[in-house]
């Protein structure tokens, strides 16, 4: 089996993404830029990841905030030649990794982007819902943000507030305004009832990708700390206060917000048919509910690393993380599967 690195384990979720590895017994190496970890690796260093990666390995990235990252690990793999499966929530990102594609596969390397809940999880949901040819897919995220809720996932929620995000209506990309358009959606318990509101994610690229009679794919999300979303949707109306905010965001104002969010969380997706049909799609859970967003990567880099996924240059998310497979796995972490 080939060696796995976790980049980004100092990280919550790269910390998640190792014990859930860990769990099923799969042996690994921790990377950070801090201490703590057995190998230093920056992923904007291209000398520190030239000195820590290697020809063969299989790397979980989980540096995030994604939005702020370059290509400068994505150049790397294709020079040192290892495979990358990455937790990036940003659309600009994902973009920017599927315009390398054919460099991925020239190089004989595997990348996974976006192999997280947006938009590996929607797209499983989407399929789950069993809507056949649909036209519109709307998707909510409900973050367990009393476990969640960090500097780095705390940045990236702020990065869509105020600014025009894209989002696919129509059959193209469409430009919306980040943070605003509320709408619910029911999840099941110990979730409920929830308001999320328009983020930028990889699902207005992916998704259309997948299901090519999409017209419509928006996604929103939900902090689920006590009045947060009510005042971040107030302020991405006020030119100039989300830069502020996003300027004043600092790891103690997290900490003194996440006592104020919730323990459960998930994710749903609301799928519209070309006759009009609507059916709900959905995973939630209390304790395990942190691990939607880190199983899709997980199962990914076991299987690169067994030599399972044969092909080369971006592979699409499920044909390296099954949908059988991630439900199996988050079932057994305690967040179910609700479906038509």
């Amino acid at each position: 089996m080939r060696r796995i690195v976790v980049l980004g384990a100092g990280g919550y979720f790269g910390g998640a993404a190792a014990d859930l590895l860990r769990r099923r017994g799969v042996a690994l190496e921790t990377a950070a830029r801090g201490r703590g970890a057995a190998l230093r690796v920056d992923a904007e260093d291209p000398r520190s990841i030239r000195e820590a990666l290697r020809d063969g390995d299989v790397v979980l990235d989980a540096a995030g905030p994604f939005q702020r990252r370059t290509a400068t690990l994505l150049e790397a793999a294709i020079e040192r030649r290892f495979d990358v499966v990455d937790l990036s929530d940003s659309l600009s990102y994902a973009r920017m990794a599927l315009a390398m594609s054919p460099r991925f596969e020239q190089a004989g390397i595997r990348v996974v982007t976006a192999c997280s809940s947006a938009s590996a999880v929607s797209a499983a949901l989407v399929r789950a819902s069993g809507v056949r040819d649909p036209v519109a897919a709307r998707v909510f995220l409900a973050a367990a943000s009393r476990r969640s809720a960090r500097y780095g996932t705390s940045a990236s929620a702020l990065e869509s507030v105020g600014r025009e995000i894209e989002v696919w209506r129509e059959g193209r990309r469409s430009a919306a305004r980040g943070w605003g358009e509320p709408r619910v959606f029911e999840f099941p318990p110990p979730v409920g009832r929830t308001t999320a509101r328009l983020v930028e994610f990889p699902d207005a690229l992916f998704l259309p990708r997948a299901f090519p009679t999409l017209q419509r794919v928006e996604s929103r999300a939900a902090t689920r700390i006590r009045g947060l979303d009510v005042f971040l949707s107030a302020a991405a109306r006020i030119p100039g206060l989300p830069s502020l905010i996003r300027a004043a965001l600092s790891p103690a104002a997290v900490a003194v917000l996440r006592p104020l969010g919730r323990d459960g969380g998930g994710l749903g997706v609301e799928v519209e048919g070309g006759n009009g049909e609507v059916r709900l799609a959905s995973l939630a859970g209390a304790e395990g509910a942190h691990f939607i967003a880190v199983a899709p990567a997980a199962i990914a880099v076991r299987r690169l690393a067994e030599e399972t996924v044969r092909s080369r240059g971006l592979v699409p998310s499920v044909d390296a993380a099954p949908d059988a497979e991630l439900f199996e796995w988050l079932r057994g972490l305690g967040v179910s599967l609700h479906r038509p």
